[in-house]
């Protein structure tokens, strides 16, 4: 009688939701590499302002102005939903592993913990990113606006 071997699915599925870990925080680092580089061109756009502001320069006016404009584009926050996105459906995707074959719970702690932890601070931060430059470009061109 021949002996079939038994798969080790814990193996498996901890590989699995380890290579989730780790294109999570792969793309997180990417959205984060990308939304901090907006914000910090919202805040070169302030600094021109400020540099140009008490200046009667027209053109320096306008030029600060189609800047901030060009920043107020909604793409930082589609970017933003679609990674979201992303990440949320292979959350999705490691939960079903889960749910589907079941493993010692002990392990699950550790891996679903930082998973959790992970998710939750990339929310917060990117929505604290997103709203503290919108608000400081929209305010921003608000005011140049208003000189103009």
């Amino acid at each position: 009688m021949a002996v079939t071997p038994t798969l080790d699915y814990s193996a498996a599925i901890i590989s699995i939701l380890g290579f989730y870990l780790s294109l999570t925080s792969l793309l997180a680092s990417f959205f984060f590499v990308h939304i901090t580089n907006w914000y910090l061109r919202i805040v070169a756009v302030q600094v021109s302002w400020d540099q140009v502001r008490s200046v009667d320069d027209r053109s320096a006016w306008i030029d600060c102005l189609i800047k901030g404009r060009v920043e107020r584009s909604p793409q930082p926050f589609f970017v933003f939903l679609l990674f979201g996105g992303f990440l949320g459906t292979l959350a999705y995707f490691a939960d079903a592993i889960r749910r589907r074959k079941p493993i010692d719970p002990s392990l699950v702690d550790f891996l679903y913990t930082p998973g959790t932890i992970f998710l939750g601070i990339f929310v917060v931060v990117s929505l604290v990113y997103l709203a503290a430059g919108y608000l400081k470009v929209f305010r921003l061109t608000a005011d140049i606006e208003r000189k103009l």
